[in-house]
């Protein structure tokens, strides 16, 4: 059983008493660890850090805590979305939390199917499991399977190399150093390089990030 920690309890949570009750279905999975009142794009929104326990680690292949924004305002918008970009790529987010998954729990009816036609809109966004208060909060569901239940649902149904188009951020690209470090080098000696491989397998995703690579080191032109 998860547990808030003692600075959260005494600080955000003092403050926010209202969001208690709709954390609590996490702690049968997650610590929260961090939480605090941060405003971004327009909107105050409660931000925390949920530390996942051992067998979310192996049931979801979570290795760092997640970012967990509440959001109390209906209907959502896309600058929600934004400031989790914001608060993801800001300390103290910034090397603790996962890259790749964030949770968003809202006021709507249905953050679900918002959330996923805004990713369908945005292939590239960073995927973000919603959470509807309603749900949270009925006690007719077990309070244990309710989180894992809704994560099942959402994270299994998208596949995280299921890219129709090349990759053109940081956001899912991963691995593949020494490769790249090949192509760094050859390009800062003026040296000609060429790369072949079948359709799909990540050719021009690759040149795409060694391009951000090169403009964030140099002022030379890819």
């Amino acid at each position: 059983m998860g547990r808030f920690a003692p600075e959260v309890e005494t600080g955000h949570l003092v403050n926010n008493q209202d969001e208690v009750d709709i954390l609590k279905p996490f702690l049968h999975n997650f610590d929260v660890t961090w939480a605090r009142r941060r405003r971004a794009f327009g909107s105050d929104l409660s931000v925390y850090f949920l530390k996942p326990e051992r067998h979310m680690e192996r049931a979801f292949g979570f290795d760092a805590e997640i970012l967990a924004v509440y959001s109390p305002y209906d209907p959502l918008e896309p600058r929600t979305m934004q400031a989790i970009e914001q608060f993801i790529s800001d300390e103290p987010a910034l090397g603790r939390v996962d890259r790749l998954v964030a949770f968003l729990i809202s006021e709507v009816d249905d953050p679900v199917s918002w959330v996923k036609q805004y990713m369908t809109s945005n292939p590239e966004s960073r995927l973000v499991v919603a959470f509807g208060t309603s749900d949270l909060l009925d006690k007719s569901s077990g309070d244990s399977w309710k989180i894992r239940s809704i994560l099942s649902d959402q994270l299994f149904q998208r596949d995280l190399f299921d890219h129709r188009l090349p990759i053109n951020s940081d956001f899912f690209f991963f691995g593949r150093e020494e490769l790249l470090f090949d192509f760094q080098n050859a390009f800062s000696r003026s040296e000609n390089r060429g790369l072949f491989g079948l359709r799909k397998t990540g050719k021009t995703s690759l040149f795409f990030k060694l391009q951000r690579i090169v403009e964030s080191t140099s002022d030379s032109a890819f």
